[in-house]
């Protein structure tokens, strides 16, 4: 049986070090806890450390494996072909004796499950020249769905917490000053995180490059943030899904915050997929985008005319969501951006209805909400798939 100490860290950060954890901490950055572990699994574990580790050692599933003496500290492990959770631990110990320790627990091949949407949850921004309107009563909006008028049977408003995924593209496009760039801004959106909120950080290239569960320790997300380096192609259609996914179980508003420029070279799925997926979730989407590259874009994956069908369609998709693109001239703007971002959601009001008309046949019903009052602008997602 897995001890309640080990169940705690993986709940809560994923990672546990030792008391002078200031000055020793280990990490896994391979499998991630996203990843189902088949076959022959990479295990990398990571130190930060002011003194030099005498060994590492991993476990799975509670089993000794292997020790290694030096760096770099990579296990090829064969954990058989069974689909099923698995248990990587790496126990790091120092010159001096201090011991440090990282757990990830992997889950199993899951087959997509059925999103309940009977009560439907619209996330509504209001603006009057461009400036958010913070003032509303519940009698001033209405709402329809499907053309049919809906009765608003929650309201609220203000700042209400928020659970974000924070997707960062580390591509080999995104390498040197403008990885820093990146890093420090996505450092700055972490800051402004407040007591309740839950976040996420998921950085990707053509893999996951490094990830964390969501936690509402800031302390957590900002170490997930140093040693990473830029490399890969872009499998953004992938891991947008992905960070859709992982919002799929979680509690209240959910946000996914893109920073990239939306070019994608290596997913095996394509914005449409993605789409039909967005269209039941009920996550917010912002995309920072970067400029993308100045030369005609085309590849062996697809020609110029398909990258721009792909990145109008993720246009689409994110505006559908209810959420907004943000223009970015260079990475140095993201910190400004992100920091929009998280006004703009503490300003947002929350509608609940029960729609009058349920079909669950995976037809769209396109909602509008309508607010009285001079010069009023009202952003919040298209509609949904009624399953």
């Amino acid at each position: 049986m897995r001890s309640h100490g080990i169940r705690l860290g993986i709940l809560f950060t994923g990672l546990v070090v030792s008391s002078q954890a200031a000055a020793f901490m280990v990490f896994i950055d391979r499998p991630t806890f996203l990843d189902p572990a088949l076959g022959e699994v990479e295990v990398v574990a990571r130190v930060e450390a002011s003194e030099s580790v005498r060994s590492m050692a991993l476990f799975v599933d509670g089993r000794p494996q292997a020790i290694l003496e030096s760096a770099p500290y990579r296990w090829i492990i064969d954990v058989g072909e069974q689909n099923e959770e698995h248990l990587f631990q790496v126990v790091a110990t120092s010159q001096s004796g201090d011991i440090a320790e990282a757990v990830v627990e992997t889950p199993r091949l899951q087959i997509d499950e059925q999103v309940d949407l009977e009560l439907q949850q619209l996330y509504v921004t209001v603006t009057r020249e461009g400036r958010a309107v913070e003032d509303l009563r519940r009698s001033q909006f209405a709402i329809e769905d499907r053309g049919e008028p809906q009765e608003v049977v929650t309201f609220e408003r203000g700042n209400i917490p928020l659970t974000a995924v924070l997707l960062l593209d580390v591509s080999g496009s995104m390498s040197g000053a403008e990885l820093e760039m990146a890093l420090s801004s996505s450092r700055a959106f972490i800051e402004g995180l407040q007591s309740l909120d839950q976040a996420m950080l998921l950085m990707f290239s053509d893999r996951i490059i490094r990830a964390t569960k969501f936690t509402g320790f800031r302390e957590v997300l900002t170490a997930a943030l140093s040693d990473v380096t830029a490399t890969g192609a872009t499998a953004l259609n992938d891991y947008l899904y992905v960070g859709l996914k992982q919002l799929e179980r979680q509690q209240g508003r959910r946000v996914v915050l893109l920073l990239s420029d939306g070019i994608d070279s290596a997913s095996a799925l394509e914005v449409k997929d993605v789409l039909q997926y967005s269209d039941h979730n009920p996550s917010l989407i912002y995309w920072l985008r970067l400029p993308a590259p100045g030369a005609k874009i085309s590849s062996a994956w697809r020609d110029a005319e398909g990258y721009r069908r792909e990145l109008a369609r993720l246009e689409d998709l994110v505006l559908r969501s209810g959420g907004r693109i943000l223009d970015l001239v260079g990475v140095e703007e993201a910190a400004s951006a992100f920091s929009d971002v998280l006004e703009e959601l503490r300003d947002q009001y929350v509608l609940g209805y029960y729609p009058t008309t349920r079909s669950d046949d995976g037809t769209w019903h396109p909602v509008k909400v309508r607010v009285r009052g001079r010069g009023l602008k009202v952003r919040t997602r298209r509609g949904y798939i009624d399953f």
